[in-house]
């Protein structure tokens, strides 16, 4: 049976009697009739028209009545549940589905996560996966310290907290000693070069709406970039021996920083490092961005999710704007600015590799 690209969804849950998932047409917003097969068999249908906040808020669908559930079922460990369209077999996250039934009751309980979003690792797409193992939609991406400060942010109602925070931070004002904490890392050339694309890209177009959505700093500091020839090392190295305290924070080690109590508007330095390296120890599971599919069987192991039989990745740049990771010139000026990050990197590849092991 193929695997149909007309439909997008996710297959939340499997118990012993209930089916849950949402699914959609990519071609309109019809109601779709979805069919329950278990072992190839078919034993229910049913029209996705229930209600599913989460897709509305995420403008996934345009009303929200776009979820299924099947009760009354009868499901036995080892059953293999798939979800078809006629003779189409839904192209949904984890569809099909192998039961893998669990003496311990614990594994019916929602487990807590806590998603240390490092920027330009992946982390967008990590953050729609995890909300959709949370069909209660207690979840909250791109949380913001400034959130945190008021004061009136309530950890109690949510299962799943997401942003670019720093940890030590976060757990100076949230108790989340019953959160599973993550983060990702990512090759540090790499990573900083995709930081470098992205600010430059905030400006591609000066009257969109996006440009327009950013502070005024960030705005200032793209059209800056526009400026800069990427693929000139003698430009790139002017612009980095030359970073006021904002870039500096922003482009120097920039991975290090999210692992320190504090923002620091200077150079690190190797006490930096020592504190950020001590802070890997504060994660359940520190991934790796080349290793993330191993990262996500990893977690889904620990939180006892099913494993997606395949993982998708969202906003992947395609313009280089002339950056040249070939250029052994450009390189050697990238790694001086990701010295400790490299580090660092290497440290959480270990990590993480005994993890996986």
């Amino acid at each position: 049976m193929n695997k149909s690209n007309k439909y997008i969804g996710f297959l939340d849950k499997v118990s012993n009697d209930t089916v849950i998932g949402w699914v959609r047409s990519t071609k309109n917003n019809n109601p779709i009739e979805v069919s329950l097969l278990v072992n190839n068999t078919l034993v229910a249908k049913q029209i996705a028209s229930g209600f599913r906040k989460g897709t509305l808020e995420k403008k996934l669908h345009p009303t929200g009545k776009c979820g299924f559930k099947f009760i009354n079922l009868n499901i036995k460990n080892g059953d293999i549940i798939k979800c078809i369209i006629k003779n189409e077999e839904l192209n949904l996250v984890n569809n099909p589905w192998v039961f893998k039934e669990l003496a311990d009751s614990s594994f019916h309980e929602t487990k807590k996560l806590f998603f240390m979003h490092i920027a330009k690792t992946a982390g967008s797409s990590l953050n729609d996966f995890l909300e959709q193992h949370f069909i209660n939609n207690k979840t909250r991406t791109h949380l913001e310290g400034a959130q945190l400060g008021e004061g009136k942010f309530d950890i109690n109602k949510y299962d799943f907290l997401s942003g670019h925070l720093r940890i030590i931070r976060i757990e100076n004002i949230l108790n989340l000693s019953k959160f599973t904490k993550i983060t990702i890392l990512r090759k540090p050339v790499e990573h900083l070069a995709s930081h470098l694309k992205w600010v430059r890209h905030i400006s591609d177009d000066v009257n969109s709406r996006f440009f327009k959505s950013h502070k005024q700093d960030i705005k200032e500091l793209s059209l800056k970039l526009r400026n800069i020839n990427f693929s000139n090392p003698k430009d790139l190295d002017m612009f980095f021996n030359n970073m006021n305290d904002m870039e500096i924070n922003l482009f120097d080690n920039c991975q290090t920083r999210y692992f320190l109590p504090h923002q620091v508007y200077t150079k690190l330095e190797q006490s930096h490092l020592n504190y950020a390296i001590k802070t890997l120890e504060k994660f359940s599971l520190v991934g790796i961005m080349e290793e993330y599919k191993k990262f996500i069987e990893k977690l889904c192991q620990i939180m006892n999710w099913e494993t997606p039989t395949s993982t998708k990745r969202k906003n992947i740049s395609s313009n280089n704007y002339g950056l040249d990771l070939n250029n052994k010139d450009i390189l050697k000026i990238l790694n001086s600015n990701v010295k400790f990050d490299n580090i660092l990197y290497k440290k959480a590849h270990e990590q993480f590799t005994k993890s996986y092991s």
